[in-house]
This record gives structure tokens, sequence and C-alpha cells, in this order.
């Protein structure tokens, strides 16, 4: 079973992208003061400046003046943690992001992503039932949450998860490996 589950979190990591999800940004425009902050932090990012860069994400968090901006700042603070493998601090900017833009499917997605690396599946299914709820038609959190019911062996739930990506317009390549799923979780369900 162990190959399957390899095959599994690789469909849902490497093929995550391909779905033509993207990240729904707030509602409204950020700071312009928070989005220069955000833009040296990248930059300081781009150079290798980790230090710098922390602190400036970090000063755009704090600085920000508006749920927007500080949505904005910790997701953008949020995702360079991952980048550098900092999931614990990751985890607790990707929150940040969730309460100050609860309807920002992307952020839901990454909080989902960190919680299942940090091992809080119960908060990661969560968080990929957020993402879904506020993008029905990203098909990058149905696959992350399909992925990890089936690791979780709930495979019902899994093959439900997968039945709806299939529904959606996926790249070629993406929707034979989830057909693939989905014959493999069909025969999985009905072997007692």
């Amino acid at each position: 079973m162990a190959p399957v589950i390899g095959i599994v979190v690789g469909l849902a990591m490497g093929l995550v992208p391909a779905c033509g999800g993207t990240a729904h940004a707030p509602p409204e425009k950020p700071a312009p003061a928070t989005q220069t902050l955000i833009a040296q932090a990248e930059a300081a990012e781009k150079a290798r400046r980790y230090d710098r860069a922390d602190a400036l994400y970090t000063r755009a968090r704090t600085e920000a003046p508006d749920a927007p901006s500080q949505a904005m700042a910790a997701l953008a603070h949020g995702r360079a943690l991952i980048f550098w493998g900092e999931y614990e601090r990751a985890r607790a900017a990707l929150e940040d992001a969730t309460r100050h833009a609860p309807g920002d499917a992307g952020a839901w997605h990454d909080l989902g992503m960190v919680r299942h690396q940090l091992g809080d599946l119960a908060g990661a299914e969560v968080a990929f039932r957020r993402s879904i709820a506020a993008s029905p038609r990203d098909g990058r959190p149905r696959l992350a949450l399909a992925a990890l019911l089936w690791k979780q062996r709930r495979h019902q739930d899994a093959l439900h998860e997968y039945e709806a990506v299939a529904a959606l317009d996926l790249p070629e390549r993406v929707h034979d490996r989830v057909l693939w799923a989905i014959d493999t979780l069909r025969r999985l369900v009905a072997t007692p």
C-alpha cells in the first residue's frame, strides 16, 4: 500500500499547480505602503537575503493598516516561510491571513498543506474544505483533500473528492491521473 500512498501524495503535490487554480485575493485592495514592503521583502528574498526578507515581511504585517493589507502581508510571509521550511511560523502566518480574509481560497489551501506537513490531519482537512467552499471550481484543494483522505484510508470519502475533481475542467494529464485514482479507489472500496 505504501507505493500507492506515494503516488497519491505525488498526484496532490505534483499536479496541483496544473489544475488552473488561482489564489483568490482579498476583495479590497491592500494599502500601497504594505504592497511596497512586500515587494521589498520579495526582492530581498530573490537576493537570498532571507533575514532581511523576514524582517520586511514582519514589518509589513505589523504596519498593515487594514484587514486586506494584513491578509496580503500574512499570506506573502506565510508562503515565504513555507519555502524556507519554517512550517510552524508559516502555519501561524497563514492562520492570520485566513482570519483577515476568510474567503481567500488560496490562503486556506496553503494552510491545509502546512497543517498536513505538521501532522495536523484534522486541521488540514478543515482548511481544505474551507478552500473548496471559497472556490468550488479550483481543483487544488479537492486534490489535496482527496490525497489526505486516501492517506487516512478513508477510501469512500477520497473517492467522492476525486469524482468531484473529475467533473472540473482539467488538463488531460491531470484528468488521466484522477481517473486512475477513481478506478483504484473503486476497487479498494469494493474489496471487503
